[in-house]
């Protein structure tokens, strides 16, 4: 049996420290609703990068049921 490597998701510095402010069950619903344009539905998210645009924190992956590229963004509290 092969060892599987776990890829983990690649943060900018301020992406990380952005996603650490955030509420662990906050985190969960946010991973799990993702709009996949390929299911047309709230989908899981496979999390690949986070990175800011501007003040809002932009985590992009693939949809876990069809594997399609999606992405979610988490404006700031203000």
């Amino acid at each position: 049996m092969k060892n599987a490597v776990i890829q983990l998701p690649k943060f900018t510095e301020d992406a990380r420290k952005r996603w650490n402010q955030i509420p662990n069950e906050f985190r969960v619903m946010v991973l799990d609703n993702v709009f996949c344009h390929n299911c047309r539905t709230g989908s899981p998210l496979q999390l690949h990068e986070a990175k800011m645009a501007g003040s809002s924190l932009v985590l992009k992956g693939v949809c876990k049921i069809c594997g399609s590229e999606a992405a979610r963004v988490v404006e700031p509290d203000e």
